[in-house]
């Protein structure tokens, strides 16, 4: 088994980078085309936002908190390993944004969908949170498991761990 992580602090983490892409993308949309700035953040980015939020992450979310196991170690992920993961990912997503710039000349458009997914992530590990201190635990999951449950879904593999 790995050492285990926090999801909140993976959600968070996760969605402030793809805020920040978004944001840089967006500012280079307001340089080239102000209008296409203006779409990406005020058409794609909420309506991104509260598709994957409320049809996805926090579905997802609920599920995986739903029955929570016992954490099965005390072994805990340095906060920083995770942080050095997500370097390649998003140096690789900023790569394809340019890509996709050059040839479509669409920053905004791409900008608004990095800051819709970034800030859904960020109102999960919000909700999360929330679930957290409600509870009085921390959740911790094994990073990048996924779970089948009996039901056919996938789980995240979240366990609770009392005062994390």
């Amino acid at each position: 088994m790995r050492p285990l992580s926090s999801p909140v602090y993976e959600h968070r983490l996760l969605g402030r980078a793809e805020t920040a892409i978004g944001l840089i993308f967006a500012i280079i949309a307001s340089a080239l085309n102000p209008l296409d700035a203006f779409v990406g953040l005020v058409v794609v980015a909420p309506v991104l936002t509260a598709l994957l939020y409320y049809s996805v992450f926090r579905r997802v979310a609920r599920h995986a908190v739903a029955d929570p196991a016992p954490a099965p170690t005390t072994d805990r992920e340095d906060p920083a390993v995770y942080a050095r993961r997500l370097r390649w990912p998003l140096a690789g997503q900023v790569v394809v944004f340019l890509v996709f710039t050059a040839t479509t000349q669409a920053p905004g458009l791409l900008g608004g969908i990095a800051l819709g997914v970034g800030v859904a992530l960020i109102l999960t590990a919000r909700w999360l949170e929330r679930w957290e201190d409600a509870h009085d635990v921390g959740l911790l999951r094994e990073s990048g498991a996924r779970r089948r449950t009996g039901d056919g879904g996938v789980t995240g593999g979240y366990y609770v761990a009392r005062g994390t």
